[in-house]
């Protein structure tokens, strides 16, 4: 997984201000699902939280449909959100070849209102094949996350990939 800055130029293109890169490889459990964290709004350097930081999924992008060397695993969803509601960012979107796609799905925002977490959080993909199927079986497929991050510090990774401040 890799998260990268957008440009201007992208900015006002896609509407957010970073890309979230994960691909195939990211997908290592021997069992039909994993969790991936992305970043936690914790990210001041004393590990304290600043509040009212706006956190967005603008759009999810499938760069390239998720292949499985296994023929029988037919499906392959994710949602992202966080430990309150897996699908609070993105509800559930197929990227398996075999499955019906879904090239492009905008993220979720309930009614409208920004998601502006009160405590320190952290941003999770949640991945589910096929039943009884390995998610480690993977041989190629790419997702890019649109996200959008308003006032306040930018996020940090879970360790992945550090955002500029």
């Amino acid at each position: 997984m890799t998260i990268h800055p957008l440009t201007n130029e992208e900015r006002a293109t896609l509407g957010g201000t970073h890309r979230v890169i994960l691909t195939y490889a990211d997908l290592t459990a021997a069992t039909n699902t994993q969790t991936i964290a992305l970043f936690s709004t914790q990210n001041n350097s004393d590990g304290s939280y600043t509040a009212n930081k706006e956190v967005n999924l603008v759009n999810s992008l499938l760069a390239s449909p998720f292949v499985s060397s296994d023929g029988t695993l037919i499906s392959t969803a994710v949602t992202v959100g966080d430990s309150g509601s897996n699908n609070r960012l993105l509800a559930s979107q197929e990227l398996n070849a075999a499955g019906t796609l879904v090239y492009s799905k905008g993220g979720a925002l309930a009614s409208n209102v920004p998601n502006v977490p009160a405590t320190a959080t952290t941003f999770n993909a949640y991945f589910t094949a096929t039943s009884g199927k390995a998610l480690n079986t993977h041989t190629a497929g790419e997702l890019h996350l649109i996200m959008e991050f308003i006032a306040g510090p930018v996020p940090q990774s879970s360790g992945f990939a550090s955002m500029p401040q």
